[in-house]
């Protein structure tokens, strides 16, 4: 995500929205009610998240930061990644877990 963001906003702009998004986004967390561990859909949550607090962090229209969401998910090291993942399945985010933090090595 990041490199597509340096090559459209640019550096500075992008590094920026990554320091601002974290903070907005533990304000997301903390402000969504708790809808349990268990339940399939919170990794989506977590994930939508990440998106819309670098996306109001930076304040980019959504046009701009939908062509960033595209680019993200057609990378090909994502796509491999969460291609056999259905991630509303707990085990199915553990799994990719457990594959970003062996990409992160």
């Amino acid at each position: 995500m990041k490199e597509a963001m340096v090559r459209k906003f640019g550096k500075n702009k992008t590094r920026e929205s990554f320091k601002k998004g974290r903070s907005l986004y533990k304000q997301m967390i903390e402000k969504t009610e708790d809808i349990g561990a268990n339940n399939p859909m919170s990794g989506n949550i977590y994930l939508g998240y990440v998106f819309m607090a670098v996306c109001r962090a930076g304040n980019f229209n959504a046009d701009d930061f939908k062509e960033i969401i595209v680019e993200f998910f057609n990378n090909k090291l994502i796509n491999k990644v969460i291609s056999n993942l259905d991630l509303n399945k707990p085990k199915d985010m553990e799994k990719l877990a457990v594959k970003m933090y062996r990409i992160q090595e």
